[in-house]
């Protein structure tokens, strides 16, 4: 997962996919204008490096 570069991470939010289901904790990956990875609360950490 972090073979890819995002140009922005937000971690500890809550994702609503726009279906009627309710939110749910996650960490988003974004690239450009588009949301292009949703991992698991706190995954980006476990997996990549902080700067």
């Amino acid at each position: 997962m972090c073979g890819q570069n995002f140009d922005l991470v937000i971690r500890n939010g809550t994702v609503i996919d726009g279906t009627v289901a309710a939110g749910r904790a996650g960490d988003v990956g974004v690239t450009g204008d588009r949301i292009t990875a949703e991992l698991n609360p706190n995954m980006f950490a476990a997996l990549c490096s902080s700067i």
